[in-house]
């Protein structure tokens, strides 16, 4: 479920029985702990941050954001942990 929460997103992710199982909202740079930041940063290296968003679940923070590579015309999705722990990374090519 898709809300706007003072201008930006806020989803809520409902299993099929009726359980909240993340909370995720937009989030910037700014926003997120030192380390967390770092992670991305380094990971986007030359990329452009296309979104951001900080992702509560089962009491776990972490923070997701997808890149675009400009250059190759792919998009990387990282998630890290607010330690800078990688704890995802997929890669699409919008073309396939």
């Amino acid at each position: 479920m898709n809300t706007p929460l003072n201008g930006k997103y806020h989803d809520l992710v409902i299993d099929e029985n009726g359980k909240l199982v993340a909370v995720k909202d937009e989030t910037d740079l700014v926003s997120i702990p030192a380390a967390a930041k770092a992670a991305i940063k380094k990971r986007a290296a030359a990329s452009k941050i296309m979104t951001l968003e900080k992702v509560t679940e089962d009491g776990q923070v972490s923070y997701g954001a997808v890149m675009k590579d400009e250059a190759q015309g792919t998009y990387v999705q990282v998630r890290v942990g607010a330690d800078g722990t990688l704890k995802s990374k997929n890669q699409k090519d919008p073309g396939k």
